[in-house]
């Protein structure tokens, strides 16, 4: 199956199919019955045909929903990479997950096995609910053990294929990404995370900030991992986040913590690090964003602006977004002109 389109749009399109199988497959039929009437060309009703004998293959809408399961596990994943959060603490323990989730499919080894396959409550449930209790998206009575053993061979290797791939691809055995997990306060006590922390974050960052001593940092740690949660100094019920795929607002936690006076932190030099390493960008979001508002400023009506200007036009539009209410700032009464241009022209 082939499309042009966005991954992220891609899954949406696949369930929208599932949803709607029947009443596409009608939808299809009825126009074949009137192909006089719509007066279609022999490559159109060909083309017809081909579609609705899809529609009625078992085989193909295994395919589908095969399909609509592998790209929400893909989907979710993506959703690191698209947070104006930082999640850097996230990416190894989701990258984890996600190839747990494949490896652990059991998928029979031959054909006496077959016939707990659909049962499979991992990966088929899906199916599985469309063949019990919903009949009305097959056209007949479906064999589940002869559907299942026809399409073992192809999920294997396609599972095989998937694995592979995901471990390539995922960095699931990147010490320094899995070192970033501790970036949430509420993993400060997981097994062994004051090695993980010395030998994965401490040892590879610290000289880049030469300010830092790295005995005091690691003690600063070893006493942090050592607190249960309610002995922290800032409460984590405070700065739980609405995100997807991470329980804690993380920057702002350790922002926070960094801001506390000195003499009454005992994480200050700690605090310090972590927020130097949230600075590392783990989202593409932002600039995907700004090239989006490109297209909104420079326009074919206006496409001889500079690239300075157009620059400017997005610092101001960038700083109004970050600071709302509060955005304060006061153009000289000589640029009243051009202000107004900006915010009534510019989608400011």
């Amino acid at each position: 199956m082939y499309s042009e389109i966005r991954w992220l749009s891609l899954g949406k399109a696949i369930t929208s199919i599932v949803q709607q199988w029947t009443c596409l497959l009608e939808f299809f039929k009825s126009q074949l019955s009137k192909k006089k009437e719509l007066k279609l060309t022999k490559d159109q009703i060909l083309f017809l045909e081909n579609l609705i004998l899809k529609l009625k293959d078992n085989s193909f809408k295994y395919l589908i929903l095969l399909f609509e399961w592998t790209t929400k596990i893909l989907n979710n994943a993506n959703i690191l990479f698209q947070s104006r959060q930082s999640q850097l603490h996230n990416i190894w323990p989701q990258s984890r997950l996600i190839y747990n989730t494949i490896a652990q499919l059991k998928l029979p080894q031959n054909q006496e096995n077959t016939s707990n396959f659909l049962a499979n409550e991992i990966f088929l449930e899906k199916l599985q609910n469309e063949i019990e209790f919903n009949q009305t998206i097959f056209e007949y009575e479906v064999n589940l053990k002869s559907l299942a053993f026809e399409m073992m061979e192809f999920s294997k290797k396609f599972f095989k294929n998937l694995l592979l791939l995901t471990s390539k691809y995922l960095p699931i055995d990147d010490n320094t990404i899995k070192g970033f997990q501790l970036l949430d306060p509420s993993n400060h006590t997981l097994q062994n995370s004051k090695y993980i922390f010395r030998e994965s974050l401490l040892k590879k960052f610290v000289s880049c900030y030469g300010f830092l001593n790295y005995e005091q940092v690691l003690q600063q740690f070893s006493d942090f991992s050592l607190l249960a949660d309610e002995k922290l100094p800032l409460q984590l019920e405070n700065y739980k986040s609405s995100s997807a795929v991470s329980r804690y607002n993380v920057e702002k936690f350790w922002i926070d913590m960094y801001n506390i006076e000195p003499e009454k932190n005992p994480f200050a030099l700690l605090s310090n690090f972590f927020v130097n390493l949230l600075t590392i960008q783990s989202s593409n979001s932002y600039v995907e964003e700004r090239f989006s508002q490109v297209k909104l400023i420079k326009t074919e009506k206006r496409n001889l602006l500079e690239v300075a200007t157009v620059a400017s036009i997005l610092k101001v539009k960038s700083y109004y977004e970050n600071k709302g209410e509060n955005f304060n700032f006061e153009p000289e009464e000589k640029n009243y002109y051009f202000y107004g241009l900006i915010v009534n022209s510019y989608n400011v």
